[in-house]
C-alpha cells in the first residue's frame, strides 16, 4: 500500500494527498490477491504474518511461516498425480542412487 501510495502522492499537492489516499484505498479494495501479491513484487514480510498469527494465538516464527508457505501454500506447487514421463524419471534416478533416498535423488 505504502509504495504504491509514496508513488501516487510524489508530486501531488497537499489538498489532493487525501484523494490519492481514498483512490490507492478502492484499487487495494477491489483488487484480487494475485494482483495484490503481484503489486508486492512476489515479497512478504514474513516477520509481519509472524506477528499477525501470534497475536490470534499461533506462535510462528518468520522462518516458519516462508518454509509453510513455499513447501505447502505456493500456488505454482502441483498437486496433481505424477505424470509417466514423470514416474519413469523417478524410476530411473532411484535406480542410479540405490533405491528413493530422497535427498539424493532431489539434488
Amino acid at each position: 500500500f505504502r509504495k504504491l501510495y509514496n508513488e501516487k502522492v510524489r508530486n501531488a499537492l497537499p489538498a489532493q494527498r487525501a484523494r490519492c489516499f481514498v483512490q490507492v484505498t478502492q484499487e487495494m479494495q477491489g483488487a484480487s490477491a494475485a494482483d495484490l501479491w503481484r503489486m508486492l513484487e512476489y515479497k512478504t514480510d514474513w516477520l509481519r504474518v509472524s506477528k499477525r498469527l501470534d497475536a490470534r494465538g499461533f506462535q510462528r516464527s518468520a522462518k516458519c511461516c516462508y518454509v509453510h508457505y513455499v513447501q505447502l501454500l505456493h500456488p505454482d506447487i502441483n498437486r496433481g498425480p505424477f505424470t509417466k514421463a514423470e514416474d519413469m524419471s523417478m524410476l530411473k534416478l532411484a535406480t542410479e542412487h540405490g533405491g528413493f533416498h530422497w535427498d539424493k535423488l532431489a539434488a
